[in-house]
C-alpha cells in the first residue's frame, strides 16, 4: 500500500513539475524539459491577459535533452515603447542574456544551457490578446550559442612522414591493422622455423 502511495505521489510530482503553462496573476513555476517534450505557454486563459500580471516560469533542461527552444506563434503585448522598457512585455533569459519582447516582436530562443527563464509582465493599462508559445526539447543548438564555453571542434589529422619519405595520415585506426600484421609476420617466422627443425630432424 505504501509503495502504491509513493508511486502516485511521484506521478503527481512529475505532472505538476512538467506540463503546459497558463499564466495566472502571480504565477511562479518550474518545468523540466526531457527529450521529446513539447509544452505550451499561454499568457492567459481568456481572450485578453489580466492587468498587473507577473508570471514567471523557469524551464530546466534534463540531461536527456540537447537544447531547449522557446518560441511563440501568436504574440500581442501592448506597449508604446518599441524597446520594451516599460509597459507589457516578456523577458527571456538564457545563457546569462536577458532579452525583452513586446508589441508583435516575439521570441525564438534556443540554448544548450541548463535553464531558460520566461517572465511575462503586464501593467494596469490596456491589455492585448497575449501570447501563445512553445517550450520544447530541440536538437538545434545554433540560435543562442552558450557563452560559457567555446564551440568544440574536431582537430584534423596531422600529416607525418614515414621512414620511406612518403607522407601519410596518423590515425589510431591503424593500430589494430599493424598489430595483426605484426602477429602474422611473427607467426609466419615461427611456423617456418618449426618446419625447418622438423625437416632437419
Amino acid at each position: 500500500r505504501l509503495t502504491g502511495l509513493l508511486f502516485v505521489a511521484g506521478c503527481f510530482s512529475y505532472i505538476t513539475d512538467a506540463e503546459d503553462v497558463v499564466c495566472t496573476k502571480k504565477m511562479k513555476k518550474v518545468v523540466t524539459i526531457n527529450e521529446g517534450d513539447s509544452f505550451s505557454f499561454k499568457t492567459q486563459a481568456g481572450d485578453k491577459y489580466e492587468a498587473g500580471t507577473k508570471c514567471t516560469v523557469k524551464y530546466k533542461k534534463n540531461k536527456s535533452c540537447p537544447a531547449i527552444r522557446f518560441s511563440c506563434s501568436e504574440f500581442d503585448l501592448i506597449n508604446k515603447n518599441t524597446k520594451c522598457k516599460i509597459g507589457d512585455k516578456m523577458l527571456v533569459t538564457a545563457d546569462g542574456n536577458k532579452e525583452k519582447f513586446c508589441q508583435g516582436s516575439s521570441p525564438d530562443v534556443t540554448t544548450t544551457s541548463k535553464t531558460i527563464k520566461v517572465v511575462f509582465k503586464a501593467d494596469k493599462n490596456i491589455q492585448g490578446s497575449g501570447a501563445l508559445c512553445t517550450a520544447e526539447c530541440s536538437s538545434d543548438e545554433t540560435t543562442v550559442p552558450s557563452t560559457s564555453s567555446s564551440p568544440s571542434t574536431t582537430p584534423a589529422s596531422t600529416p607525418v612522414t614515414n621512414p620511406t619519405g612518403t607522407t601519410g595520415l596518423y590515425s589510431d585506426n591503424w593500430c589494430p591493422f599493424l598489430c595483426c600484421l605484426s602477429m602474422g609476420i611473427w607467426f609466419h617466422i615461427f611456423y617456418n622455423y618449426k618446419i625447418g627443425i622438423h625437416l632437419s630432424g
